[in-house]
């Protein structure tokens, strides 16, 4: 007890026996506690980390739920609540006050049942006593009570908040007089803050009331708290004014806001228990100096803040407004907003501040993410829009805007209709509409139109937005454009078709190469085995020979064309240009074509050949055997598709820098769907198509297609059913100067090989290959040695006179390729002609690299052996 005195003499403060306070967390732990905490509370001796319910395990059980009670209403409407227990024999008063994040203080304070008399106005701002707030809004309706209310009303606090001043259970007299207060306060009267002193005869009571009314944004009076420090019998009370320091203490502490009063002369401030409470102090625990507020400002606003206060007070306004940091007890600053009036003197100097703090931490934090969050949707690469409930536009980003084409300031004020395309219905958007207006969300693809006037296609989300009473007060729209996708959607499709169908005609390539290939091999070994079993009639025997030398140039020709079409596509095909006279070529092609034309027995086709009437350049730059090999194709085809009539052969000058080449035939010509089909590389597709194209693969087709691309030129074909077909294409008409253009020299038939004179040494592995040229060589006269593998011809070389060597490129133990580079380190002029049966043109390069004079292709013509050795055997 004797530190209970010591206390209650340091706060020189009469009557009062225990107060203290808790500071409790939202799980009811007691994390500090102060004051004469121990003597009402079951504490530790550390007096932390305990549990509320252990500490108020001495109290009856209808007060353990009464205080549990207040404190659940205190955490859930972060609003203070008062309340009076009453706990061995003794009353207390109970203010529970919300503090910033989950915590709040419980503070208390003991008083005795005797009467006194009121003499210091500061002791209870600091700890509760006898005084009563009431709080009026503009209805006179009380929303707000503390203190003993049931000393004057009658009347618990629990049950007065939130009730009309004409409901309240007190005299008329005392209702009258308060609602006359009340209506003189809101019609803006000023009170100059004196109290007002009412004395009712009737019920011989006295009251002191001071009078603080609240402004809200407008300025306008919202709330009015009047604090009744002094009441009771009217004899009892000696009535002494009221220092104007007294006055401010009391009305500042009445309010229960973060308020403040500064007087800037003597430098004096005065805060009131909200202020304090917001930065989680106890009101005892920060003293009311100017410097407090130093202490607790942020560093970061010190001088920003003193620049702001030196530049109102230099200024004649009256209203200073300016937000800040205060360091809260437990180390976090806290945002502030200050608005504050300014009384200034006859000199309009600043004399006093009287202000009020909000805490707008929260609403700093939201701002900042708010901010975040329209950062985030203006730079997303997805376009955004907010529409009212009528669909106009309020907000849109900025890739709604380019996307769609419209200058920004065209856009507010717009439905997103200005983006309808005309693709979708009336009735499309109609559901559209029902479903978001009834609250659902909206998925789907929209075909929009930009402003100028292009297409494209987004995925969209439309959903509604609701107030916190769930009313629906926008729609926002999140959409992306995704006509890349589809396009590219429609490509992978579409390859896909293509691949399908390719792998249709592949697999009828396959099947009609096997056919094509089977074909003349089975002619060749069935007649090879009809005169393996004697053929006694020499006419016939004759027959089957040209029936096997036949089939063999059928399969020739197919194996070449099969090569040269997967050349083309692997772009391994080169090109050779040189200079090539229009008329030697057709000179040459002339009795190929009427020689093929006899062999397919089309006696009633007349083939003719048509060219320029005017004068031109007839010497051009082109590869001459690949021009020729696409002609002969063409014929070749047209000679397959036409049964009687004619076939044209020609071209004509079709520019200044292009000729162009055609085949015309009068055959059964072809339809849309086959002139389609010529498209696909590998041909026909149906068994009418491969009838159609008598023998063939669609091989050729293919084959003139990537010469002439190759020769820089375009094919181009026009048909009609019944009519017949043109095949035509296109090269650079190059035109070139020589000086001795190549003469055709036209061998007679029965020309003779005289090589008597000369040694041969033929280089060859294979027995049978080796008969063959022996055959050939038999009627020259020629001298033949035989090399089976490339050591062979080396000893040869080395030990014999040898006029000409016909290597073949594949030998063993040394190739061909090698042995003709050891022979040209010793002989540089002795001919050597490869034969191989690569058809590469890099094959062919490799050997005249090696250093043969010329190359032969395999299966070996007769002629073309002996014509080649000729030239270099003369």
């Amino acid at each position: 007890m004797k530190n209970t005195k010591k206390r209650m003499q340091k706060k020189q403060i009469q009557h009062i026996t225990v107060s203290g306070y808790l500071r409790i967390n939202n799980d009811l732990e007691v994390s500090e506690a102060g004051g004469d905490s121990f003597l009402f509370f079951k504490l530790p001796k550390d007096k932390k980390n305990s549990d509320l319910k252990d500490c108020i395990s001495g109290f009856d059980k209808e007060s353990q739920e009464y205080l549990l009670d207040c404190l659940n209403r205190a955490q859930k409407s972060r609003e203070v609540v008062n309340c009076s227990l009453f706990h061995e024999g003794t009353n207390f008063f109970v203010t529970l006050t919300p503090l910033p994040g989950d915590e709040l203080i419980l503070s208390f304070s003991q008083q005795s049942d005797k009467s006194y008399i009121l003499k210091d106005h500061q002791y209870w701002h600091s700890i509760h006593s006898n005084t009563i707030t009431l709080t009026f809004d503009r209805n006179h309706e009380l929303v707000f009570s503390s203190g003993p209310v049931i000393n004057l009303m009658k009347a618990d606090t629990k049950k007065t908040n939130r009730q009309d001043t004409d409901r309240l259970d007190y005299s008329d007299e005392l209702k009258t007089e308060i609602i006359e207060l009340l209506k003189k306060v809101f019609n803006k009267e000023e009170f100059e803050n004196q109290p007002v002193d009412i004395k009712i005869p009737a019920i011989n009571l006295f009251l002191r009331i001071f009078v603080y009314p609240a402004l809200d944004e407008n300025g306008d009076v919202s709330h009015v708290h009047l604090c009744i420090p002094e009441y009771g019998v009217s004899e009892k009370y000696d009535i002494q004014p009221v220092s104007e320091e007294e006055q401010a203490n009391l009305a500042i502490g009445a309010t229960q806001l973060g308020m403040w009063d500064w007087n800037i002369q003597n430098n004096t401030v005065i805060f009131s228990k909200k202020w304090k409470g917001q930065l989680g102090y106890y009101p005892d625990e920060l003293p009311d100096q100017y410097s407090t507020f130093e202490k607790l400002l942020h560093q970061g606003d010190k001088d920003r803040l003193t620049r702001e206060i030196q530049n109102f007070f230099k200024s004649d306004s009256l209203l200073f407004e300016s937000e800040f940091r205060l360091r809260h007890k437990n180390g976090n600053y806290l945002w502030m907003s200050c608005q504050a009036n300014c009384i200034r003197d006859t000199q309009n100097m600043a004399v006093r501040l009287i202000g009020v703090n909000r805490d707008i931490t929260s609403e700093k934090r939201a701002s900042v993410e708010l901010s975040l969050f329209k950062q985030a949707v203006m730079q997303s690469p997805v376009s955004v829009i907010i529409t009212d409930t009528e669909g106009y536009i309020e907000f849109f980003n900025t890739a709604f805007y380019k996307k769609s084409g419209w200058d920004p300031e065209e856009i507010i004020g717009k439905k997103p209709n200005i983006l309808r395309s005309g693709f979708h219905s009336d009735d499309f958007y109609v559901k559209l509409w029902k479903t978001i207006t009834s609250g659902n969300i909206w998925q789907g693809e929209l075909k929009n139109k930009r402003k100028n006037g292009r297409l494209y296609t987004e995925i969209a989300t439309i959903s509604p937005l609701r107030n916190e009473r769930g009313a629906i007060t926008h729609f926002i729209k999140i959409s992306e454009d995704i006509s890349a996708l589809r396009k590219l959607e429609h490509e992978l499709r579409k390859a896909r078709h293509s691949v399908e169908v390719a792998n249709i005609y592949k697999k009828s390539f396959l099947a009609s190469m096997s056919h094509k290939i089977r074909t003349p091999v089975n002619g060749i070994i069935g007649f090879s085995d009809l005169l393996k079993s004697g053929v006694s009639n020499e006419e016939q025997q004759n027959r089957y020979i040209r029936l096997i030398q036949q089939n063999s140039a059928v399969l020739l020709h197919l194996i070449d064309s099969i090569i040269d079409a997967a050349r083309i596509e692997a772009d391994e095909m080169k090109i050779k240009k040189e200079s090539c006279s229009l008329k030697d070529m057709f000179i040459e092609l002339k009795p190929e074509m009427e020689k093929l034309s006899e062999n397919k027995r089309k006696e009633n086709i007349e083939v003719s050949f048509v060219f320029p009437r005017e004068s031109h350049h007839d010497v051009i730059f082109t590869d001459p055997v690949r021009l020729k090999q696409i002609l002969f194709i063409l014929f070749e085809n047209a000679l397959k598709q036409t049964e009687k009539g004619f076939i044209e052969i020609g071209y004509h000058i079709f520019s200044e820098r292009k000729l162009q080449f055609y085949i015309h035939d009068s055959g059964a010509g072809m339809d849309n769907s086959q002139l389609e089909m010529l498209n696909i590389q590998f041909g026909p597709n149906d068994r009418s198509a491969a009838t159609r194209y008598k023998s063939g693969i669609g091989l050729g087709l293919t084959i003139c297609r990537g010469l002439v691309r190759l020769l820089g030129g375009q094919m181009g074909v026009k048909s009609e059913k019944g009519q017949g077909t043109l095949f035509y294409f296109t090269i650079p008409y190059d035109k070139i100067k020589v000086q001795n253009p190549k003469l055709i020299i036209e061998q007679s038939k029965n020309s003779r090989y005289d090589f008597s004179k000369y040694t041969i040494l033929i280089a060859e592995d294979v027995n049978y290959n080796f008969e063959y040229l022996k055959n050939i060589f038999a009627s020259t006269g020629a001298l033949l040695l035989w090399a089976k593998d490339g050591i062979d011809v080396l000893n040869f070389f080395n030990n014999q006179a040898i006029d000409l060597i016909l290597m073949d490129i594949q030998l063993p133990e040394i190739s061909g390729i090698e042995a003709t580079r050891q022979i040209r380190k010793k002989n540089k002029t002795i001919p050597i002609i490869a034969q191989t049966g690569y058809t590469m043109d890099e094959d062919r390069e490799k050997c005249l690299s090696a250093g043969c004079n010329e190359v032969l292709i395999k299966p070996l013509r007769i002629e073309d052996v002996l014509n080649a050795v000729s030239r270099y055997l003369k």
